[in-house]
């Protein structure tokens, strides 16, 4: 069966920038779908496209986790609202854009009124490493959803893939339910009646299926922002989460802590270093998720001194960013290398082996400095930035709701306590 979803994202490409377009918005969005049509990859935003218009009639939405997030098409399918383009206004009316170079995120601009008189709107995440995904590798899509909607997502699976024969592992006491898809001609799978194979990796050894999966997993914060939305009825696409004052009140450090996951074990780190748009906002998510040989010095030293942090290194877009400047600089036009690098370190790939003797040398003719490897073989993990956009954006509505609904969000709250407790 194949899964249109090219179509989808071609319609709302022309309806946003224009019947002919911007020549590097076509050539990103060209260069995904060369890399993506025709695989697993399309039959798993296929679904989640549809996930995220029934999401939508329930006042729920979820969280995309992961590199693929950040993919233009993920944005133009509405699975995802990273745009990763470089930061940049558009005009609804008369379908005028305009790149920006001075401001490194697009939620960082300023208002703009387009000569045409309609005010622009203003994006671009410049999430260059986006979803580079290793297609030779199994493909796997992580989810955060309400926890009460667990059900609901088996539903819609079996009713969007009704000739689909999948399996469903649950483990960490259903924290996380992951379903692999099986073609039916896969001899070696009987065909239940419920056409569902449950395996709990609680009581039997997980196996490996060279099959695309998706996972999902149960989030505290992300089941907060349904009940709050089914208890006000307002659908989470309405919700201003980039208004002035509730960027104002996220950025000076104004709302609750667990709307900032907890920084470095320390949301106030963030009024201490006061950031003062989203790229100082995202040095810090970023840091508090990527883990580092030597970190808990690296966190003592920037509570210490919290502006030290923008003299970091902390995403994997960063690394990439770093040696593809390198490799155009060189008039050398195949980014492999810093994808590949990028991806190696990551995953901790050389903090085990160190940079290898081939890497090393094409990093050196490019320019890279020796002591930057000193740097990659220290990283043992990376959040790509993606994840932590996506995040961000959940947690920007759960503050919308507490600066505007304040006795609705201490009730909820309150009752979710509650629960917990019992």
């Amino acid at each position: 069966m194949t899964y249109d979803i090219w179509s989808l994202a071609e319609e709302r490409m022309h309806t946003l920038y224009r019947t002919e377009i911007p020549s590097l918005i076509l050539a990103w969005y060209q260069r995904e779908k060369s890399r993506l049509q025709n695989t697993d990859v399309e039959m798993l935003l296929a679904f989640l496209c549809h996930l995220a218009k029934h999401f939508d009639t329930l006042n729920a939405a979820f969280t995309l986790r992961g590199r693929i997030g950040a993919s233009l098409v993920c944005w133009l399918l509405g699975i995802s609202e990273v745009n990763p383009l470089p930061p940049h206004y558009y005009c609804l009316r008369c379908q005028y854009v305009q790149f920006i170079k001075q401001k490194k995120y697009g939620w960082d601009l300023p208002e703009k009124t387009c000569s045409c008189g309609e005010n622009m709107l203003h994006d671009g995440m410049n999430t260059v490493y986006l979803a580079e995904i290793d297609l030779k590798k199994r493909i796997q899509i992580d989810v955060d959803i309400p926890d009460e909607l667990q059900e609901d997502v088996q539903r819609q699976l079996l009713t969007f893939f009704p000739d689909q024969l999948f399996i469903r592992a649950g483990f960490m006491d259903d924290e996380m339910v992951k379903y692999v898809f099986l073609p039916k001609t896969d001899k070696a799978t009987v065909d239940p009646p419920d056409k569902m194979i449950r395996m709990n990796y609680r009581d039997a050894q997980p196996e490996v299926y060279p099959y695309p999966s998706i996972q999902f997993y149960k989030s505290r914060q992300d089941t907060l922002l349904w009940q709050l939305c089914k208890k006000s009825n307002v659908s989470p696409q309405q919700i201003p989460w980039r208004s002035p004052d509730n960027t104002r009140s996220y950025l000076q450090y104004e709302l609750p802590g667990i709307l900032y996951d907890n920084v470095c074990d320390n949301a106030a780190l963030i009024k201490d270093a006061h950031p003062g748009d989203f790229s100082g906002l995202l040095l810090f998510l970023g840091f508090d998720h990527a883990t580092i040989e030597g970190y808990d010095e690296i966190k003592a030293a920037v509570r210490s001194h919290p502006q030290t942090i923008y003299e970091l290194d902390v995403f994997c877009e960063d690394i990439y960013d770093r040696i593809h400047s390198h490799l155009e600089q060189k008039g050398i036009a195949d980014d492999s290398l810093a994808v590949h690098v990028a991806d190696q370190a990551r995953l901790g790939k050389y903090i085990r082996s160190g940079v290898g003797k081939e890497t090393q040398t094409k990093l050196l003719s490019i320019g890279i400095l020796e002591e930057y490897f000193h740097y990659l073989s220290k990283v043992r993990y990376l959040f790509p930035k993606g994840h932590m956009l996506t995040r961000l954006v959940r947690n920007l509505r759960l503050a919308w709701f507490c600066l505007n609904m304040p006795v609705t969000w201490e009730e909820t709250q309150a009752a979710r306590y509650a629960e917990e407790r019992e």
